[in-house]
């Protein structure tokens, strides 16, 4: 417990902390000339998960004890500098994208459009049955959450087959690819429809297996992809994309309505505080953490498939971490950004360092010139941009066997540059 002078003063830095945040949306939408850019998105959304802990706090500040000022400015001053490399492609107000190889593009989407048709059908399957007794039973999303634990997706990213594999370590790329063939469609329908069909599949999947994290996150991230390119469509794509997006996010709304109020019951009772817990505990759990975790984990959760190859022993999965490391004060089992993740894998010291040089790396890869930009270099823009919109109420996200997601990335990257043409962006 702790006395009404530091509930007010915890109350002040939270709100210190939304207005600053509020602060530098304002000003990055103002440089983007009133127009809503994926940086602006998620500078939007830091905001509002801001806001939302603001108002959680009220509820349970004997839950999250007494904040402090100095957490805070460290937890803005990382998400910031992470951030850095969306911020500075917003920007440069790109106008034109220098195609990649028509090989590698071409290669990767056949590819990924045959495991892709090999795919849906099971997946559909899934989908329909996920979805009636969603729809059907009042208790069915708290049954479809709970068998998915029992089966051991809890987001190990175990994988069965080498058809999934691909599937799943190349959908971000995807999403990538996707958006780009929106800016130049002519000739690329089919690829567009797969791709959109794969995409939608994705969200009711996750619906359909009770698992909102994951409906909020791929919904997070298309967004913000959308906004990569917004100034490259044509208007026919944009009015096209935003009947289409408009409709899905009614219809994803009303499902994870549903969903909500069937895992934690009426909105006037449970469902309407866990919503809130769920958008606003990670600044707050921060906060209270991360200066005070007893102990590190070494990489095991963020790096833990790389480790691995490396030849460290290294927990399987979400459930031997947490019992490996079951004396720190935390673990995943709350979220506390992606930001608190590094934090809990490698200390407060040493995450400031990791995450200025990565920056740096970043911005050094991904310079544009005169509002002209490679392909390729969009790559690791989007892969920061997912960690930084996904991150932001979650923890990171590509743990574990999900690290080779970003083999994937990295992948991409190196093949575009090596078949790339000679002209070049200096």
């Amino acid at each position: 417990m702790f006395n009404d002078q530091s509930y007010l003063n915890s109350l002040t830095f939270i709100a210190i902390y939304a207005i600053v945040w509020a602060f530098v949306f304002y000003k990055h939408w103002k440089l983007c000339m009133g127009s809503l850019s994926s940086g602006g998105f998620i500078l939007l959304t830091y905001f509002l998960y801001a806001v939302s802990s603001f108002f959680l706090y009220q509820g349970h500040a004997d839950e999250f004890g007494s904040m402090h000022i100095l957490q805070f400015v460290y937890l803005f001053a990382l998400l910031y500098i992470g951030l850095k490399p969306v911020l500075e492609y917003d920007k440069a107000k790109v106008k034109q994208i220098i195609p990649p190889p028509e090989i590698v593009l071409k290669t990767f989407s056949i590819i990924y459009v045959l495991c892709t048709l090999l795919y849906l059908p099971s997946a559909i399957s899934n989908i329909q049955e996920g979805l009636i007794r969603l729809l059907l039973d009042s208790s069915g999303g708290e049954e479809l959450y709970n068998e998915r634990l029992d089966s051991g997706h809890q987001g190990d990213g175990a994988i069965s087959n080498l058809l999934s594999i691909f599937y799943n370590i190349f959908s971000d790329c995807a999403v990538l690819v996707y958006f780009y063939y929106l800016t130049i469609p002519k000739g690329k329908k089919f690829l567009i429809s797969i791709l959109t069909m794969s995409i939608l599949s994705s969200i009711f999947i996750s619906l359909a297996t009770g698992n909102r994290t994951m409906v909020t996150l791929v919904a997070l991230s298309l967004i913000a992809s959308y906004l990569l390119f917004k100034d490259l469509y044509s208007q026919k794509v944009k009015k096209t994309v935003r009947v289409i997006g408009f409709s899905l996010a009614v219809l994803v709304a009303f499902l994870f309505l549903i969903l909500t109020i069937s895992r934690f019951g009426d909105l006037n009772e449970g469902g309407f505080d866990s919503m809130l817990y769920y958008i606003g505990q990670a600044n707050l759990y921060f906060n209270k953490y991360a200066f005070d975790l007893g102990g590190v984990r070494y990489g095991d959760r963020t790096i833990n498939l790389f480790k691995d190859l490396a030849g460290f022993d290294v927990p399987s999965g979400i459930f031997d971490t947490r019992d490996k490391y079951s004396y720190m004060a935390t673990d995943d089992s709350i979220f506390t950004t992606y930001i608190g993740d590094f934090v809990l894998d490698f200390g407060p010291w040493l995450t400031p360092i990791l995450v200025i040089i990565f920056t740096f790396f970043i911005l050094e890869q991904t310079k544009t010139n005169n509002g002209n930009i490679h392909f390729y270099k969009l790559i690791p823009i989007h892969y920061v941009m997912n960690v930084c919109v996904k991150g932001g109420m979650y923890l990171f996200c590509y743990p574990f066997l999900q690290n080779l997601q970003i083999i994937a990335y990295i992948f991409f990257f190196v093949a575009c540059i090596s078949f790339s043409n000679k002209n070049k962006v200096s």
